[in-house]
């Protein structure tokens, strides 16, 4: 057995409230160049769709979902929300990005 002893930054809390659904994802890291704590990282507040091998970060305005949580590239399980509400800033914080004004995903509405 393995064992890794790996420090995890605190996350930032994306959601505005405690009223949320979230869905479980497997992210592909094909085209993952953000690194945290020295591994490939899809930051908690980016903006998702699916792809052809799973999960792929999108901010063109085609995502379906935003995910909830730091996802690392050695572990590729992650949620993603598909109802409730997110604090806008906050998730832009998080996930590095800034939100276009083409995203729109039922269901979620930022605030």
């Amino acid at each position: 057995m393995e064992f890794k002893n790996v420090t995890i930054d605190g996350e930032i809390e994306i959601l505005a409230n405690d009223h949320y659904v979230a869905k479980s994802v497997v992210l592909d890291f094909t085209n993952v160049t953000d690194t945290k704590n020295g591994a490939k990282v899809v930051k908690s507040g980016t903006p998702i769709k699916l792809g052809s091998d799973g999960w792929v970060a999108s901010n063109d305005g085609n995502a379906t979902r935003i995910l909830y949580g730091d996802v690392y590239i050695d572990n590729p399980n992650g949620s993603a929300l598909i109802h409730g509400f997110v604090d806008k800033a906050r998730a832009e914080a998080a996930s590095g990005l800034t939100y276009s004004g083409s995203i729109s995903i039922p269901q979620i509405t930022l605030l």
